[in-house]
């Protein structure tokens, strides 16, 4: 009898941690990005919890108000964090806009959809990616969310990495809407 409850408790413990490992989410480095859905609610923290202001944020190129159809070249950047020259890894971004058409310009750079662009293995590399963003034809105001992440270059996912992000509104000729 002591002999089948000894196997009956090692088998509901083996069970509980087998479902545990199963239920839990599992964190993992995305070297080929990520998408906005994945994002947006609480960033990049499969890297660190929280965002850090040390991960400093360009978007470069956007103009206060764009021009309807127009073609803007953007670069996304940033400096900071624990990425450093001769790293494997140094990091990636994701940017999503409301409106109007992101396309990557070189293999660095994924669409995930018509107004959103990613990192690709090949873009984590680097601080710096470019992408052209074609405006809205309806002349409304657009927003952007970039989100980076500066990486240490071990390849693991882990709170020694940083990440930030950043938000703005383009306007448009028609404004709100």
């Amino acid at each position: 009898m002591g002999r089948n409850i000894t196997i009956s408790r090692s088998m509901v413990a083996f069970l509980l941690i087998s479902i545990a490992m199963v239920v839990s989410p599992a964190v993992n480095s995305l070297p080929t990005g990520v998408n906005y859905d994945q994002i947006s609610a609480g960033g990049c923290n499969c890297h660190a919890a929280a965002p850090n202001a040390a991960v400093m944020v360009t978007l470069d190129g956007l103009p206060e108000e764009y021009n309807m159809s127009e073609t803007y070249q953007v670069t996304i950047s940033f400096t900071g964090g624990p990425s450093a020259e001769g790293n494997a890894n140094l990091g990636g971004f994701n940017l999503w806009a409301s409106g109007g058409e992101i396309t990557p310009l070189d293999a660095t750079v994924q669409s995930n959809g018509p107004s959103e662009v990613t990192h690709t293995e090949a873009g984590n590399d680097y601080t710096s990616w470019t992408v052209e963003w074609i405006a809205p034809s309806h002349g409304r105001d657009v927003d952007f969310v970039v989100h980076v992440n500066s990486v240490n270059g071990d390849g693991n996912a882990g709170p020694e990495d940083q990440w930030n992000k950043l938000t703005l509104k383009v306007a448009g000729s028609l404004g709100p809407g």
